[in-house]
């Protein structure tokens, strides 16, 4: 009984700390690009959206990027996503042309953050014995 209660703090602290980070990422998102937050503020959970904005954290560096590379930064972890996503991502920046100052920090804490959400979110579905991908699913069913 003392294990279960264990585990359940401990789960109970990384829900927290997931839920932490993720309003910080939403925050910074916002701040750097307001309609790539609308696009992808609800798929912030989302292994290949978080592999996707560690690896490019600034809308620069997402616009540097065709539709084609990012249907495959996206497809080992979110492969339905991957079939949509991308345009809709290169839609939502091209809806914005103003720079944000201090948009290459804002890209460095977006990234940074996406990859503690990624270690967080993978932690917790180790410590509750659910593979990443399926504890994905059963927070919300379209991956």
């Amino acid at each position: 009984m003392a294990a279960l209660g264990v585990l359940a703090g401990y789960d109970a602290d990384l829900a927290n700390e997931a839920t932490r980070l993720t309003n910080r990422l939403h925050d910074a998102l916002l701040h750097v690009h307001p309609p790539l937050e609308r696009l992808l503020g609800h798929h912030l959970r989302r292994r290949g959206v978080l592999e996707l904005l560690s690896l490019a954290g600034t809308p620069q560096q997402l616009c540097a990027l065709d539709e084609t590379a990012l249907r495959r930064a996206l497809a080992p972890r979110s492969p339905r996503l991957a079939a949509s996503l991308p345009a809709q991502i290169l839609t939502a920046l091209a809806k914005q042309s103003v720079v944000i100052p201090a948009t290459a920090q804002y890209g460095r804490v977006i990234s940074g953050v996406a990859a503690q959400l990624l270690m967080v979110l993978d932690e917790r579905s180790a410590s509750i014995g659910i593979p990443a991908p399926c504890w994905s699913s059963i927070r919300s069913p379209a991956c």
